[in-house]
């Protein structure tokens, strides 16, 4: 059974389809790239993924149980969290309480913490704490911890971005172009980052425009254009193919 399954996912905005009938998996321990040209869809789909939209049609199943249409806090609570393309970390805290933060919010709304308020049991700060500086670690921010978010660059933003989501022990991860506005050693700590998930057995799905990023981490890769699947497979494969190109060598030339 695949850890995430979309069979015929279809959403419309005003008579438009934004995504049409598009059919994916995902393994456990995969990172799966999704890509295409400028408004294939791909952000709508991690939208309908994630609970942040709901599909017209078509169903979306975690773990084999369909979750299509929940909100996106039960989304989150069955494990699969997202980041978003703009990186809004909390500038007056700390690198540390950003993350912090996250787990407290994400542990408050669930059922484990009222059971354990009603039990008069307190939350083990200390647990939650080292958690955070694990996840600080892993993300190569460890020594950024009690840095001010607001005066971190770009590119640990990024990472701090993945480091909260990941607070919520997420079983899959969806990440939204997080190289997007990256250059040089920045996008290699990402793709590290990234790959370092996966040989802990977490799943990934990633939007990237960084084609040479995506080919060189991914899995599988699936293809979108004007909100179609137009192609799915390994890298080499997606490489070549010629649907692919022409869908971004046609759209190149429709904005030139």
């Amino acid at each position: 059974m695949a850890l995430l399954e979309l069979r015929g996912v279809t959403k419309t905005f005003s008579g438009v389809v934004a995504v049409n009938a598009v059919d994916a998996t995902l393994e456990a321990g995969e990172i799966l790239g999704v890509i295409g040209p400028n408004g294939a869809g791909k952000t709508t789909l991690f939208n309908l993924i994630s609970g942040f939209d709901r599909p017209q049609s078509g169903h979306i199943l975690l773990g084999g149980h369909d979750i299509t249409g929940l909100p996106m806090v039960q989304v989150a609570r069955r494990g699969l969290v997202r980041t978003f393309q703009r990186s809004l970390p909390f500038e007056s805290m700390s690198v540390l309480e950003n993350v912090l933060v996250a787990g407290y919010a994400f542990e408050a709304s669930g059922p484990r913490h009222f059971a354990r308020r009603w039990l008069g049991i307190n939350n083990d700060e200390s647990t939650s704490r080292a958690q955070a500086h694990e996840l600080l670690e892993l993300a190569g921010l460890g020594a950024r911890a009690n840095s001010m978010a607001g005066a971190l660059p770009q590119g640990d933003r990024r990472r701090l971005e993945i480091a909260r989501a990941l607070m919520c022990r997420p079983r899959i991860l969806l990440v939204d172009e997080p190289a997007a506005g990256l250059y040089g050693q920045e996008v290699e700590m990402l793709t590290a980052l990234l790959k370092r998930l996966r040989a802990q057995g977490q799943a990934v799905v990633i939007i990237e425009h960084d084609l040479a990023m995506i080919m060189g981490m991914c899995d599988r890769i699936i293809v979108l254009d004007h909100g179609v699947k137009i192609a799915e497979g390994a890298p080499a494969e997606i490489q070549h193919n010629e649907a692919v190109i022409a869908a971004y060598i046609g759209r190149a030339k429709e904005n030139a």
